[in-house]
């Protein structure tokens, strides 16, 4: 030992206080442990002021536990920094001796410390750990074992003292295979933060959710690695959050349910006005009408068409609400779509004595691919209500490429060539010599239910949903709509613009007449007399339909649901099948898969479906059903004409 005092020549030499007073004059501290009773057994003077004690008898009866891990090094040297109280940390390197004490039968160790290095106090660190101390969140440092070392006193609050059954980094997590996944996450990364929320338990016999921080670390102090973690709890943020999310469901389920049930009542309001508009237009097609009679038929057929458009637009938009609306994908020549809505509007524009044209600059686009029966819809209503607020003038639809938007779409076409065709975006507008908007109503014209005036409501009439449902089907299409205001204060233009892809080589391209609510052509009563089926099972529509055969000169006979319109099939031999969809017992989906299943193609015996639910969307799945078309009800007196003639001139529908 450095400090001169040199031990007799006896090995079992015991050291008294006494023999140990020389050592007091060192200047560097030295002191003597006694390693059985885990205390210290003197010191010299030195060592006094290393731990500022005011006397021998203070220092002495004060507690020394981590001292006592020093015998654990079996007497070797070490390097350890101690924190006397009220003073500086102070590094103090070490040169340890074993001694005996009194009568020799007690082991102790001299310490003699050298290279005593006094350090500033860090008092930013100070400020930083008296934060932690008052910090509201369970901040705690963990070795890589996953035992916890040191708390904060938020988390000694949480989750119990560091020896407690909470002790542990895994067994805090109420799922123990989540907790020990993300322990091995944190001892497979260096330095990144590791954040999630977890369910953990706490110390109160509870479990909450805790926004966890986590990363490796190295402490400070003793220079081992570690695991640093921070926990706040969020257990009231994410009892909100599901509380909102299940209002959320709720408030979805209850708009959905209000949709159906919307859907339901606008069905059954459909089922009568069929029979009313059906029977309206064969007292129209009587020759026993006076002018007076005509003028009465007429007005209660355009009245119930009227009511009928109000309740086709009440069921899209419940459709469209509760997410039933499903869009084809089909090639259609555009022009072709154009021309058929003009076609409907073109008689009530003539009727208030007002020019309804195409632009004449509108470029051909020839064949796209889209929803054509959707595209239909939506110039329909601008058309419609372009013609219905117009007073006199013209309606005038242009069709446009826009430059910038196909150059755009070209170069998005290129990105996917091996998967697409080609892009082309084009522009539809509206523009009549109507009323002119003001600028503030433009916001609410595409909203639910709006009408900018309550006036114009009272005077022109309607659900104004059509506007609503446009956008929604527009945007549905990946395009957008806008209406422009600025026309010398006299009418408006309403526009949208929609991508369409170009078919490839093996698209095919469908005729506009092949939907039913396109203008059939005029045709000449076919000569040859059709034996008709008809599965109806509501007796207003049973006799409608037979009226109209008979008005059109074919033989029919009446079933009233599927199953017996099987047994039909399979007893006589019929030249086409009116079927209804919805039917007891058997519907007409049903009973035309197993009329196909016993044999009959399409071109053997033609199933035509009727429903008051049609629509455009469904209109392949009808084909896929087995129909060859499905016509919506009412059952309009043209629309049979037109597909028994094409039938019988043919032999297929």
């Amino acid at each position: 030992m450095s400090s001169g005092c040199a031990a007799p020549s006896d090995r079992r030499y015991a050291y008294s206080t006494e023999s140990l007073s020389a050592l007091d004059l060192l200047e560097h501290p030295v002191w003597v442990f006694d390693i059985e009773r885990r205390c210290m057994w003197w010191a010299n003077m030195s060592a006094l002021r290393l731990w500022d004690a005011n006397s021998r008898e203070e220092l002495l009866s004060r507690p020394f536990d981590d001292m006592s891990e020093a015998s654990l090094l079996r007497l070797t040297d070490y390097h350890r920094r101690f924190y006397p109280k009220g003073m500086a940390t102070v590094t103090v390197n070490c040169s340890c001796s074993g001694i005996l004490l009194d009568d020799g039968s007690r082991l102790a160790m001299l310490v003699e410390g050298t290279q005593v290095v006094r350090e500033e106090i860090d008092r930013a660190a100070l400020r930083s750990v008296e934060m932690l101390r008052h910090l509201r969140v369970a901040v705690g440092q963990f070795d890589l074992t996953g035992r916890v070392l040191e708390q904060n006193p938020q988390a000694l609050d949480t989750f119990g003292p560091c020896d407690g059954p909470l002790s542990d980094f895994v067994s805090r997590f109420e799922d123990a295979r989540a907790g020990k996944a993300l322990l091995d996450e944190l001892l497979a990364t260096e330095t990144a933060v590791v954040s999630f929320e977890a369910r953990q338990k706490t110390i109160h016999d509870q479990t909450k959710w805790f926004a966890v921080d986590a990363r490796r670390s190295v402490d400070p102090v003793t220079g081992d690695a570690v695991i640093l973690s921070s926990a706040r709890d969020v257990t009231e943020r994410k009892e909100a959050d599901a509380n909102l999310e299940r209002a959320k469901d709720d408030a979805e389920a209850a708009n959905r349910a209000k949709s159906e049930f919307f859907a339901v009542v606008t069905h059954e309001i459909r089922t009568p006005l069929n029979g009313v508009i059906g029977f309206a237009e064969l007292l129209a097609e009587s020759n026993d009408l006076n002018v007076e009679q005509r003028d009465y038929i007429e007005s209660l057929r355009d009245s119930a068409l009227s009511l009928m458009s109000i309740t086709n637009d009440l069921l899209d938009f419940s459709k469209l609400e509760a997410g039933r609306m499903v869009l084809e994908n089909v090639g259609f020549e555009l022009e072709g779509v154009v021309a058929s809505a003009l076609a409907v509007v073109r008689p009530k524009a003539l009727e208030k004595g007002l020019e309804l044209v195409a632009s004449p600059d509108s470029p051909r686009v020839g064949q796209v691919v889209s929803d054509p029966n959707r595209l239909r819809q939506i110039l329909l209503t601008l058309l419609s209500n372009s013609v219905k607020f117009t007073e006199a003038g013209r309606v005038v639809l242009a069709v446009s490429t826009p430059k910038d938007s196909n150059q755009a779409d070209e170069r998005n076409s290129k990105k996917t060539a091996t998967t697409t065709t080609t892009t082309t975006r084009v522009r539809f507008s509206v523009e009549d010599t109507g009323i002119a908007l003001a600028n503030e109503d433009t916001e609410l014209l595409f909203n639910s239910f709006p009408q900018t005036d309550a006036s114009v409501a009272r005077r022109f009439g309607g659900t104004a949903l059509g506007l609503a449902i446009s956008k929604i089907l527009v945007e549905a299409l990946g395009g957008q709509i806008g209406v422009d205001t600025a026309l010398d204060h006299r009418g408006s233009r309403f526009w949208f613009e929609i991508p369409f892809l170009r078919p490839s080589s093996s698209t095919t391209i469908l005729r506009v007449d092949d939907h039913p609510n396109a203008i059939p052509p005029k045709r000449h009563r076919a000569g040859r007399v059709l034996r008709v089926l008809v599965a109806e099972d509501n007796k207003v529509n049973q006799k409608l339909a037979t009226l109209i055969l008979d008005k059109l000169g074919h033989e029919h006979t009446v079933v009233e649901n599927g199953k017996l319109a099987v047994d039909a099939v399979k007893r006589t031999s019929f030249d086409v099948v009116l079927m209804d969809m919805q039917m007891p017992e058997m519907d007409g989906d049903q009973a035309t898969r197993l009329i196909r299943d016993l044999g009959f193609t399409k071109h053997q015996l033609p199933v035509i479906g009727l429903t008051a639910d049609y629509s455009a969307s469904d209109h392949q799945t009808y084909l896929d059903a087995g129909f060859n078309t499905c016509l919506p009800k009412p059952c309009r007196l043209e629309n049979l004409r037109d597909v028994f003639t094409r039938f019988a001139n043919s032999r297929a529908v």
